[in-house]
């Protein structure tokens, strides 16, 4: 067997067996196959497609097995590294991402939405000027019952009540609405 001296991770020659020398290519003579045999492999489309709400199964070639197995331990693999690493997203919303995993609304949905906020808006009208302006702000708006009672120079108590007051009124002409 030969050898030959390579310089190791320390600096000096260490000695290491040479690989073994294969044998030639020989070619291997064609024999006809009276029946083609494809290897099929089942595999779980829920695994893959996680919307599917009923387990569905399906025999597919090998190479697609493994084309969406190694499609998978890609994915697991960014997920992973993902986490080990604190990616965050440089994009300029917050939560943009949790947006888009919601599917987008029907026009069903869409409708309801469009009549809920038409009682809304309406049960709002309904108010006295004082607590519909204040709910308006603090609830659609935004803003801080602080921030309320500092730009219409009242306390911040006199706030607080008047909205409570105003939602307990908005309870009960919403509940006659349904």
């Amino acid at each position: 067997m030969r050898t030959f001296l390579y310089p190791g991770a320390s600096g000096h020659r260490v000695q290491r067996p040479a690989a073994v020398p294969r044998p030639p290519f020989r070619s291997v003579p064609f024999r006809p196959v009276s029946k083609w045999r494809l290897h099929m492999t089942t595999i779980k489309l829920n695994n893959y497609y996680p919307h599917l709400t009923e387990c569905v199964t399906l025999e597919v070639s090998e190479e697609i097995a493994v084309t969406l197995s190694i499609g998978g331990r890609m994915c697991d693999s960014y997920k992973r590294r993902k986490r080990d690493h604190d990616e965050c997203s440089l994009d300029g919303t917050p939560g943009f991402e949790a947006d888009v995993t919601y599917p987008p609304l029907t026009p069903e949905e869409i409708m309801e939405l469009a009549e809920d906020h038409a009682a809304l808006y309406a049960a709002l009208d309904r108010l006295p000027p004082v607590q519909a302006r204040r709910i308006y702000a603090h609830y659609i708006l935004g803003r801080s019952k602080t921030g309320i009672a500092r730009a219409e120079n009242v306390t911040e108590n006199a706030v607080r009540d008047s909205i409570s007051r105003g939602m307990e009124k908005l309870k009960i002409l919403l509940g006659n609405l349904r």
